[in-house]
């Protein structure tokens, strides 16, 4: 039983009351009355840089070893803010069912192109979801590209049933922003406490939260942070490059081979800096 289904069965929740199907894509009936800060092209030029660059796929084995334990293969997780649907493809594959929330056309499209077969293009508020009806939701590199964060985890709370899982990943350390940050169009990055008091500000707890990539500290602060400093704006064929060099480049190799390090690192000790925050949280009863 898909997802869609399971909710029309023990909620009488019926997708067709809040989108409609075209090829295959599900497109909300509610007006576009929020706007997602995000850039227009943003998911054409993701794309160009997702496969094979060694931040997505290293964020995608980090957020694949932080739910392992919760989540098997009958079980689902929405992924709210799916973009192109990188993350909701690996999860898929190698862990649980997904349900794709997209409220970008192009990215929503990009979804099924990647083989999710529940793809949602909208706001995920939209869908007026039942209360606690879900078992998991994922919000990977969203919560920073709103203005008002609380309003999403706040549905969040009301939709996932008790001991339901919410886990997120967002730009980490305040004083790393750079003019890269409002080309992305982020409002925020944010630190371990900063994103663990967000989220339990709304009858969650605790699993998890610790940084990551912290070997790309020096790096980001010298590449973007610096040059913001300095009056500096990268252009976005720099960034891309900084994201996903050459294949046989030593920078790429060296790259790899230091988040392997710091994977097993992670693993015994927690990192006390990144550039990325991941955190796990429990809906309480």
């Amino acid at each position: 039983m898909n997802e869609f289904d399971r909710l029309h069965a023990d909620f009488s929740w019926k997708i067709h009351d809040y989108a409609k199907v075209t090829d295959e894509l599900w497109l909300s009936n509610a007006p576009d009355s929020v706007r997602v800060s995000y850039p227009e092209d943003g998911h054409q030029h993701l794309q160009s840089l997702e496969a094979g660059s060694f931040w997505f796929e290293h964020r995608n084995n980090v957020i694949h070893a932080q739910l392992q334990s919760f989540l098997g293969r009958d079980d689902c997780l929405w992924e709210v803010g799916a973009g192109n649907g990188f993350v909701a493809q690996y999860l898929q594959k190698n862990l649980c069912q997904v349900v794709a929330v997209e409220p970008g056309r192009v990215g929503a499209q990009n979804c099924l192109q990647y083989g999710i077969p529940q793809v949602v293009c909208g706001l995920f508020e939209d869908l007026r979801l039942p209360e606690a009806s879900l078992q998991a939701i994922g919000c990977f590199d969203v919560l920073e590209h709103l203005q008002n964060p609380e309003d999403l985890v706040q549905e969040f709370a009301r939709t996932l049933r008790p001991g339901g899982i919410l886990a997120v990943t967002v730009p980490a350390m305040p004083w790393l922003w750079s003019d890269s940050d409002k080309k992305a169009g982020h409002f925020r990055r944010f630190t371990r406490r900063s994103c663990r008091e967000l989220i339990t500000g709304f009858h969650f707890e605790v699993i998890q939260v610790r940084y990551f990539m912290a070997v790309f500290v020096p790096g980001v602060f010298l590449g973007r942070t610096l040059p913001t400093w300095l009056g500096r704006s990268l252009s976005e064929e720099r960034l891309g490059k900084q994201l996903n060099p050459p294949s046989e480049s030593f920078g790429k190799k060296l790259a790899q081979t230091l988040l392997n390090v710091e994977m097993g690192v992670q693993g015994i000790v927690p990192l006390p800096f990144g550039t990325s925050v991941i955190g796990v949280f429990r809906k309480l009863a």
